[in-house]
């Protein structure tokens, strides 16, 4: 899915340079189990806090590392500014389920349907 945003955005950034401002690393913060939820929540909380106020924290995602996932905070960024551009496919028909079978294969997981 794309999101356009109309208004600037100040992301507080939770990968390379960021997480090297922070004293922080993948393995403290995004590469983590859920029992070290409630510490990577305080770092969100700290980053909510920070000033400037950010908007929202980007990161490397977990699952795909060539991705960025992204939290807006609701009460920094006008819902009037978003826009979707596309539109989510599912995920259990085609073209959505080509895209998982393409994704499994590349992944070398099993795919049982």
């Amino acid at each position: 899915m794309t999101l356009r945003c109309e208004d600037e955005l100040r992301l507080a950034r939770l990968h390379g340079a960021g997480l090297q401002r922070l004293g922080l690393t993948r393995q403290n913060v995004i590469d983590t189990e859920e029992s070290e939820f409630p510490y990577t929540a305080t770092w969100a909380r700290a980053l909510w806090g920070s000033k400037p106020r950010p908007h929202g924290i980007v990161w490397t995602s977990r699952q795909n590392d060539s991705a960025r996932a992204m939290i807006l905070w609701e009460n920094r960024v006008r819902a009037a500014s978003l826009a979707v551009l596309d539109h989510p496919v599912a995920l259990d028909v085609d073209p959505g389920l080509d895209l998982v079978r393409q994704a499994c294969l590349d992944a070398d997981v099993d795919l049982e349907i």
